[in-house]
């Protein structure tokens, strides 16, 4: 037995039963509004030429690799750059590319025409990419510490390491010499007194 009846089984309806205060009713609603909101085909003819030169480029492309890895493997380069400068030549006119032209591949150099077809823009530098993460260790200065002078030299020499022991110049307190003698001296004291 069907939960549904055969007649609010219709295939452009959709049917629902609703209960409010004990009473049922069953309401069937035509589908047809659904049209509105969504169009029959959505693969237009827009699309679809862009799918298909799509597939086109990467069929071709796979070929053309292909054929690459065989003439090189092969040594037979010249024979293939044959063919594809006779497929040039051939529809040049109808692409509107630049053709170049080849006297012969065989033993001959080949030469470019020198007519461009396009003017190209200036080329500028790239824009300053910021890249993403933890910027670099290097702090950068601002500009007043940059113009100041430390003990009457620029920021341009290196500082001098200064002991936290001695307050001497060039070495820190790992390398002072009076810090090893004294904590030298301290534990010879220690090991005396025990």
């Amino acid at each position: 037995m069907r939960w549904l009846n055969s007649n609010s089984d219709l295939p452009n309806s959709t049917g629902f039963i609703t209960i409010v205060n004990g009473e049922r009713n069953h309401t069937a609603i035509p589908l047809s509004y659904m049209n509105q909101f969504k169009t029959d085909n959505v693969y237009t003819p827009s699309i679809r030429e862009k799918v298909s030169k799509k597939v086109q480029f990467g069929a071709a492309m796979s070929v053309a690799k292909t054929s690459i890895q065989i003439t090189v493997t092969e040594n037979v380069t010249d024979e293939l750059i044959t063919i594809l400068i006779q497929f040039i030549t051939k529809y040049r006119r109808n692409t509107g590319l630049s053709a170049i032209s080849f006297p012969g591949v065989q033993g001959s150099s080949i030469q470019d025409n020198q007519q461009p077809l396009l003017i190209f823009p200036e080329v500028s530098n790239p824009e300053y990419h910021r890249p993403k993460g933890r910027p670099p260790h290097k702090r950068y200065k601002s500009v007043v510490e940059n113009d100041r002078v430390i003990s009457g030299k620029s920021n341009e020499t290196t500082a001098q390491k200064t002991c936290s022991y001695c307050s001497g110049k060039g070495h820190n307190i790992r390398g002072c010499p009076r810090y090893k003698a004294e904590s030298s001296a301290n534990k010879e004291n220690e090991y005396s007194d025990e």
